[in-house]
């Protein structure tokens, strides 16, 4: 069995008996704060799985060697995979909040009422005294938590099925989960709402005449509106590496034979129609254009992968 198994596996049980409460608590914004026997057990259990699952990924991502406090191993990881900024989604056909659709598990200040680990670490060592900690917020953070840890440790990279008219991305995917729905970073999306947010700001063009387009823009595009950020999300979209090579070799072939980088892009879908392609290059191109179609048409061009930071950032 695979490392990354053994603890999706441990998170799997603990999200069943997670997912057992709304039997007896109205998952609700005024019950976030109510506290239990039960919940505090459920902390506990992610606590410990949250712990191995920062050793883990310290040795895999930074170091085998492990600093003295554990602190420092979590605030290098949090620094490393840029855990702070990503939101989770709760979505369960359970839940009823209102005020907290989303969370930010690792957005907190170190030893608060969100701190998690912290919280953990006191009902660990006096659960007596702090057993008000043990609270259903807490409990969805770490739970959380200890979720986006371990779709770290899977790396899984997961295939979309390509159609003639392109991906639909998804604004968000929920792989090994019936509790979050996870935000999935799309740059085709990024540009097109970029664009918009540029017009709107400026005042190029209406309001009306703005939602027009913008329907217009993704109805006919694989992109999707996303109220996500870039860093906000623990998932992208990108081409698979196989297709992005024939991306490449295609266009430098057909930059080669038109001599045009213009032409090249054309073909691979840009502003230029057929008929302009057939007016400046003759009948012959019919072929480049069925090959291109060929190669859109391809299955499985599009993976979704983890989101992890540029070298820089």
């Amino acid at each position: 069995m695979r490392r990354s198994d053994l603890f999706i596996s441990s998170y799997n049980r603990i999200e069943q008996d997670f997912l057992l409460l709304p039997q007896y608590i109205y998952f609700c914004d005024s019950q976030l704060e109510v506290y239990s026997p039960i919940i505090c057990d459920l902390i506990i259990r992610c606590g410990t799985e949250i712990e191995s699952l920062y050793k883990e990924l310290y040795r895999i991502k930074i170091s085998t060697k492990f600093p003295e406090k554990i602190g420092v191993m979590i605030s290098e990881l949090n620094r490393s995979l840029n855990l702070e900024s990503l939101v989770l989604v709760l979505k369960n056909y359970s839940f009823n909040f209102k005020n907290t659709q989303s969370i930010r598990p690792f957005s907190y200040i170190n030893k608060s009422d969100e701190d998690f680990y912290h919280v953990f670490c006191c009902l660990k060592h006096d659960r007596l005294v702090n057993f008000h900690k043990a609270t259903l917020k807490v409990l969805m953070l770490s739970l959380g938590a200890l979720y986006i840890l371990n779709q770290y440790l899977l790396d899984e990279k997961i295939l979309l099925e390509n159609s003639f008219f392109g991906e639909k991305i998804p604004v968000t995917i929920s792989p090994s989960t019936n509790v979050f729905a996870v935000p999935v970073y799309s740059e085709i999306s990024d540009k097109v709402q970029n664009c918009l947010d540029t017009a709107q700001r400026d005042d190029v063009v209406s309001t009306n005449t703005l939602k027009q387009i913008e329907g217009r823009v993704f109805s006919r595009t694989s992109a999707r509106v996303s109220s996500f950020k870039k860093e906000e999300c623990l998932y992208k979209s990108e081409y698979t590496p196989g297709y992005a090579a024939k991306i490449k070799a295609f266009s430098k072939n057909m930059e080669d034979k038109y001599h045009s980088k213009t032409m090249a892009t054309a073909l691979l879908g840009d502003d230029k129609d057929t008929e302009e392609l057939l007016a400046q290059n003759g009948p012959g191109v019919l072929n480049d254009i069925v090959a291109t179609m060929e190669l859109v048409a391809e299955r499985n061009r599009i993976q979704i992968v983890l989101n992890l930071p540029e070298q820089g950032d």
